[in-house]
Formats: structure tokens, sequence, C-alpha cells
């Protein structure tokens, strides 16, 4: 039988990748971040794709993972499917947009938009009329060749949570907090009893379907017209799996339950070797080619069940979120990283990540430039914390919250930084402190809150001039400020909506960029007194590096660029990059090592060779 064979009909072309290692972004952690969601191929028990930041496949039973993204644009899917009886073929939706892969995802083309007006929230196959299926926010739509073209269901114009085609040939549908069935391949809906509201649906090979509802779990043997409670779970239900014929699993936020018709009871079938799920289980997925092999889908990335044992199985997934990562300038081999959930630190490059005596959720960091153990993290809670011994021991230098904070490069001794009410300054590493807020507003001083990754309370971004501690440029939500007297008073150079990131050149200290949320990257050559842009107009740009030769910007929707004609001419920068937020660059002194902070971990870049080290002027 010809099974979405229409997908092929539509070329993809080939693409190569250059291999991993210099002149290419690389990462390998810190940690591993949370997988969402993961799905096993019903053919291949060894293949199955895991879902974090972007879509990644394993082909070896989860001993290694790749990223499949070529050719998507955004690394979170709103749906996906597997199509039944081509296990080849993948749809995915990101939002309101379908893409498709013919391959087992390594390449993705984009079929365009189902409705502007509506985010995709299920997809399903019905195989028997070869339809494919999309429950959205405003109601079902269909198609016939390949997600080229939709159509709106006329009878079913509520926001669509699940879709299930079972093999005979029924669809069924839950919407607006109702199960309809069609057995005419969705030209006609009939709604079904269920008594208690149903949330989620599975359909068995033997085309059984169960209903997870408010009161339990519920089985249909006709198509829906009577249905049977099964027992009383004694846990709470995430989601349901099926395996086989009249098997079934079903899983809790700690563990794993199965159900098997001639028991007819619910079993405990496996949690982790201490019991639980660290950050609880996202997902699980259990191939019908070998029913003994279980992935499941967790705060801490994939863990895979053989042998009645559970295995943690990451290589090849990314970190865990990082929101900032900071050089040291006398040693580029160590860096320091802040993550969801500690700060930790590299001494080869990134390589190899290690933690530190720190747990709290995007502290804001700084690293002294003359002392690679000396480091500095701004809390929201904690206040302002100093290690003069790697991050093996913390003090606090300065209660209360905060947010931002820059160490001069020329002057180990002097700090700025932002706290929810004022900008403060110490000139002896923190032991005191003085507010410096002549000529700023308390008025516009506002805190983003833990939760802001990139973002800051009161300042969005200091820079400090290279060679002189006493002249500081100062981001806020609406404009730069500069001082040339160490703070003691401020005045106003731009305005400019919310500034991310500011940057000095180091060969020419009148020449500043500013990274824009709204307008992309602005530049000043005469030190402040006039801006002008400076390209990536059209992305929103988090963060800047600058070197005496290139400047890097990163982006929100997880791009990376490079100009080395002060930004009249950038180009991408991201070989190797997973796309995610890109929420802090940061380069060495001799502009050879830069590291990526990303929603995906610490990506680092060694620059052997390619474009011309020669200096440019940026005039």
């Amino acid at each position: 039988m010809k099974i979405f064979g229409f997908l092929f009909l539509s070329g993809l072309v080939t693409a190569t990748s250059s291999l991993a290692g210099q002149n290419r972004w690389t990462s390998e952690g810190p940690g591993v971040g949370i997988v969402t969601d993961i799905m096993a191929d019903p053919r291949d028990a060894l293949v199955a794709y895991a879902f974090t930041a972007g879509v990644f496949k394993t082909s070896d039973g989860g001993q290694s993972w790749r990223s499949i993204n070529d050719g998507l644009p955004a690394p979170y899917f709103s749906a996906f499917l597997i199509v039944p009886g081509a296990p080849a073929t993948l749809v995915a939706a990101i939002g309101h947009s379908i893409f498709i892969s013919v391959d087992g995802g390594e390449h993705w083309e984009s079929r365009g938009q189902i409705d502007p007006q509506a985010d995709v929230q299920a997809l399903a196959f019905d195989a028997a009329s070869q339809t494919l299926l999309a429950g959205t926010t405003s109601g079902l739509f269909t198609s016939t060749d390949g997600a080229l073209t939709w159509i709106a269901n006329q009878s079913l114009h509520d926001g669509v949570d699940s879709i299930a085609a079972s093999q005979d040939g029924t669809i069924y549908v839950i919407a607006g907090g109702k199960l309809y069935r069609s057995i005419d391949h969705g030209a006609s809906w009939v709604h079904l009893d269920t008594a208690q509201r149903p949330f989620r649906m599975i359909a068995d090979d033997r085309s059984s379907i169960y209903l997870l509802t408010a009161g339990g779990v519920m089985i249909s043997d006709d198509r829906g017209m009577t249905w049977r409670a099964l027992p009383t779970p004694g846990f709470s239900v995430i989601s349901l799996v099926p395996a086989e014929s009249g098997h079934v699993y079903a899983f809790s936020d700690c563990c794993v339950y199965e159900y098997r018709d001639r028991a007819a009871t619910w079993t405990f079938f496996a949690a982790l070797a201490d019991g639980y799920f660290p950050h609880q289980m996202r997902g699980l997925a259990i191939s019908p080619a070998d029913t003994t092999r279980v992935y499941a889908a967790t705060g801490d990335g994939v863990f895979v069940r053989t042998n009645s044992e559970w295995v943690s199985a990451n290589k090849g997934l990314p970190g865990d979120v990082a929101t900032d990562v900071v050089v040291t300038p006398s040693k580029p081999e160590v860096a320091y990283a802040a993550t969801f959930r500690e700060i930790v630190k590299t001494v080869d490059f990134a390589h190899t990540w290690e933690t530190t005596e720190f747990s709290w959720w995007y502290p804001r960091l700084a690293v002294s430039p003359t002392e690679p153990n000396t480091v500095y993290a701004a809390t929201e809670v904690n206040g302002l914390l100093k290690s003069s011994d790697a991050g093996q021991t913390w003090e606090q230098v300065t209660p209360g919250s905060a947010a931002l904070l820059a160490v001069a490069p020329s002057d180990a001794a002097t700090i700025y930084a932002a706290f929810s009410n004022a900008v403060s300054k110490s000139n002896d590493g923190g032991a005191t402190w003085m507010e410096i807020m002549s000529g700023l507003s308390r008025d516009s001083w506002y805190s983003f809150g833990p939760y802001s990754y990139c973002c800051s309370a009161g300042a969005s971004a200091i820079a400090i001039d290279p060679s002189d501690a006493d002249t500081v440029y100062l981001g806020q939500p609406s404009a730069i400020f500069k001082t040339t007297n160490g703070g003691w008073n401020w005045i106003p150079v731009a305005t400019m909506p919310f500034v991310q990131a500011l940057v000095i050149d180091p060969s020419d200290h009148n020449i500043v960029y500013a990274a824009s949320g709204a307008l992309g990257v602005a530049r000043t050559i005469d030190g402040g007194n006039t801006w002008t842009a400076a390209g990536l107009i059209d992305k929103s740009v988090t963060t800047l590096a600058i070197t005496s030769t290139d400047l890097y910007a990163g982006t929100e929707d997880g791009h990376i660029y490079r100009s080395t004609d002060g930004g009249q001419l950038w180009q991408p920068f991201e070989d190797g990059l997973t796309r995610e937020y890109v929420c802090k660059l940061s380069v060495d002194r001799s502009g050879h090592h830069l590291y990526a902070a990303t929603y995906a971990g610490v990506y680092e870049y060694d620059v052997i060779d390619g474009p011309s080290r020669a200096s440019v002027r940026r005039r």
C-alpha cells in the first residue's frame, strides 16, 4: 500500500556540514537541558527523537544523539508526528507553520502555514484515506497533498487538543473539552458522551481507544459506543503510551506503571534507581519493535531502560540553559558560566565543566581582569557575592537585589553594579560601596525579576572604557548614559529602546556599539555625541562582543553574526550552533577564543583560520 507517498514529490536539497573542531562552535554542556518529550520509531527500537533545544535523534538506542534541525527556523514544536507506516516521514508544527522531512529528519522542507491566526496543537495521519490532520486553536484542518494545502473542517471549530487515528479508519478528536468521532475520514462527526472531561487519548494496534479523563483512565473497544473504566491507578497520570494489544503504560512525574488486560490492574513498572526522576518525567516512549526498551524524557535529559536498569543517555544532547558566560582575560582557557541551577567553571576551553559552591538561578557574572580565581555574582535575593578561590567559597559583599555588574579592565578594584533601585560603585573590590545616581532618574529603575534570563534590573548594560575606569556607558530601558568622572554625574548620550548590550572598541575608545532589542546595532564614533545604525535592524540583538578586528552579535532567535567593518556588513557566524536564545557572548583578549551562553548550553569557538585577522578601522 502506498503510504504518504505524495510527500516524496518534493525534492529536498542535501546539505553537508563541516566537522566539529576548530573554526566551529562546539558544546560539551554544562549539564544537560530539560527534555520535554520523546518519541520512538515504531519499526526500529534503536531510533528515537528527543525534544529539547530543537529535535535530536538517536540511531543507537540512546548511546549518542545528534541535532536534526536543518531547515527548521525555531527549536520548539507545538506538535510533532512520526507518520505511521512510513517512520522516515516526519511532520513538525512550529506555531501555525508546517515542516516535513522524508529522510528521518536529516532535512526539512517548509510547507507553509495552515492558518496565521491559529497555532497547531496536535497532528495525526489517517492511513486509510492518506489524510494528514492538524488540530489547531481554531479547529480541525485536513490535507491530502502532503501539507501543501489545507481545508478547514466545517464541523469542528473549537480548539483541538488531541487527535487519534485508529487502524480501522476511525478518527477521534478532543475539541473544546469534548470527544468526537468520525467513521468517514472526517466528513462527519458525532459527539461521544464520556461522562468525564477528556484530556488525552491514544489508539492501540487493535483500534481500542484509551482515554485519560478527569476521573481516571477509560477504554473503548467498540469505537466509543461503550466505555469501561480501568481500575483507579492510585497515582496522578500525566500521559499514556501504548505498547501492544491490551497493554498500555502510564507515567506520573516520578514513575512508570503498566496495565495488561489479563491482569486487569495497574502495576508498578519502573522508576530511576533513587526512586524518582530528579526534575520530573516529561515524556515516555516505547517502540512496538522492542517493548523492553523504554525511553524517558526528564528534567535531567534522557534515560533509557533495558534489562531492568535505567541508564542516563545524554551524549550529544544540548546543555542546560546558560544565561551568562565570562572568560578570564588573563587565562582564556578559564571561563565561568551561569546556568539554570548553578555557576560552573571550565579550565580547558569548555571541554569539561565543574560545579562551584553556588546555587541560585540565573546570576550575572564578572571576573577580575588580573586574577582568574576572583569572580563576582549578582543575584536577585542574595545580593552581590564574591569568590576569591574560583568558586569554592563565596562571601556576600553587599545584600539586596543585585542585577548587573562590571569590573574595570584597567583596575581590578573598581566595580560598577546595578541594584534594585540604584547604580553603585566600589573602589576596593567590593568591600565598600557608594551610590552614583547624579543625572539618573530613579523613576526609570525597576526589576525584571529572576526569570528575565538575559535582562537585568535598573541598568540593562554596562561598558567600562578598557583603559579608563572612570569612563563608563550605562544602558537603561530607553536611553544610554555616560560618565567620565567615575559616576559622580551621568549625562544622556542617546535615546534608544531597551539597550541590551554595550561594547567599547579596544582600538579606539571613542567607538561604542549598542545592541537594541528593537533597532539592531547602533554605533557612535565620537564618544556618544552622535549615533548611526550599524546593521541587523531586523533582529532583536541581545549581546555583543568585540575585539580589535571583529564585532560579534547574538540574537534572540539563536543566531550569531560577525562584522569585520564596524557593522556595515554582517555575516552569519554560527556553524555548529544550536539555534537557541543567545544570552551572552564573551571573547578573550587575543580574539581567538569565543564563548556563547545560550538556552542550549555554553558554546566555544576557536578562531584559527578563516578571514584575515588584520586590524580594521571601524569608521
